[in-house]
């Protein structure tokens, strides 16, 4: 047997929890998401409008970058009619941890 066999890494909880913030960071490392984040986090629901007055840029612009944060499940949405709200999704972990760490 070689001396230099490795044991298999073990999964604990605390390296997933890692997992989920490292995710969560690399999202928002961006200035734009992170300000996007903020805002949403300050008002709950907003449009694609309301993102784009608070951030400036044009509407694709603000659509790529909410396509990221929704892709990497940091961002929600919630259709009602034909408009389209978009939210925090506090159920992530990892955005949960971020939320009340540095936006509190």
């Amino acid at each position: 047997m070689p001396k230099n066999k490795r044991k298999p890494a073990v999964k604990s909880k605390g390296n997933k929890n890692s997992q989920h913030l490292a995710g969560v960071f690399k999202t928002l490392s961006h200035p734009v998401r992170f300000r996007i984040f903020r805002a949403l986090t300050s008002q709950k629901l907003l449009t694609v409008d309301d993102l784009i007055k608070i951030n400036g840029g044009s509407r694709l612009f603000v659509f790529y970058h909410l396509s990221v944060l929704c892709s990497n499940k940091v961002v929600d949405r919630k259709n009602t009619g034909r408009q389209t709200f978009y939210l925090v999704n506090t159920s992530h972990p990892g955005v949960a941890a971020v939320k009340k760490a540095f936006l509190s």
